[in-house]
């Protein structure tokens, strides 16, 4: 298994079939919390958007959720097709108390959301808008990254499709910041070689922060890297071990 994603994210080395996304941290206002009948659930036991999978709620629900001040261990949860409204976002993706995470509860398939990125002036190459969240992953679905935004406060929602993974995140996910989504891949030719060279005790070629091993990706850009899975690099040494390659 291997994952064309950001440096940072080499911890995720699993397969991504994400059966939710996070769409945002808002203020309560961004639904009507009165009017839409709120569930509530242990959190060691099940999650918001499960809440509304089991509901049999449709494909574009949103799961809103928020820490309940009554029970310990206890969250409140609304089920919705209310897109969230960018006027009521918040830059923060912990989303504190009495912030509303929102989820989107059944997404395209196979992405994954890994915080996000701020393209700061220049902005994304050839991003184009649509009307929402899952518009932005179903265009970008030939694409290992995708990245969504409000770009501002009266909802001008952008997407951009990138072979790239952002080379530094940041969790303060607000207005003209992009969310950074991604999809897993299997191991290219290069990095496979690039693993068999970690046994010859060869030095890495390619940049990466924080001590990491990373590849630069063959005919890549600055940003592009694959991370070796060593889970999935242990797993073919045993089947050659056991003369099953």
């Amino acid at each position: 298994m291997f994952l064309v994603v950001p440096m940072i994210v080499a911890a995720l080395s699993y397969s991504v079939a994400a059966a939710e996304v996070f769409a945002g941290c808002f203020n309560p206002s961004v639904i009507n919390i009165n009017a839409i009948f709120p569930r509530s659930y242990n959190t060691a036991t099940i999650t918001c958007p499960e809440v509304c999978r089991r509901l049999s709620s449709p494909q574009d629900t949103y799961a809103y959720s928020r820490i309940s001040t009554v029970q310990p261990n206890t969250s409140l949860c609304w089920c919705t097709t209310v897109q969230p409204d960018a006027a009521h976002l918040i830059a923060d993706s912990s989303c504190p108390y009495p912030n509303l995470s929102a989820e989107l509860v059944r997404p395209p398939p196979n992405w994954g959301w890994y915080k996000c990125f701020d393209f700061l002036a220049q902005g994304p190459a050839n991003n184009f808008t649509v009307q929402s969240l899952p518009e932005c992953l179903t265009a970008c679905s030939t694409y290992p990254n995708a990245y969504f935004s409000h770009l501002d406060n009266s909802n001008n929602m952008f997407c951009a499709c990138y072979q790239r993974g952002p080379p530094f995140t940041t969790d303060q996910c607000g207005v003209g910041v992009y969310y950074h989504y991604y999809h897993s891949f299997g191991p290219s030719e290069f990095v496979k070689r690039r693993i068999s060279g970690f046994e010859d005790g060869e030095q890495g070629r390619g940049l990466c922060p924080s001590g990491l091993s990373a590849c630069r990706i063959k005919d890549g850009d600055d940003y592009s890297f694959e991370l070796p899975d060593h889970a999935w690099y242990h797993h073919e040494q045993r089947h050659m071990h056991k003369g099953t390659m």
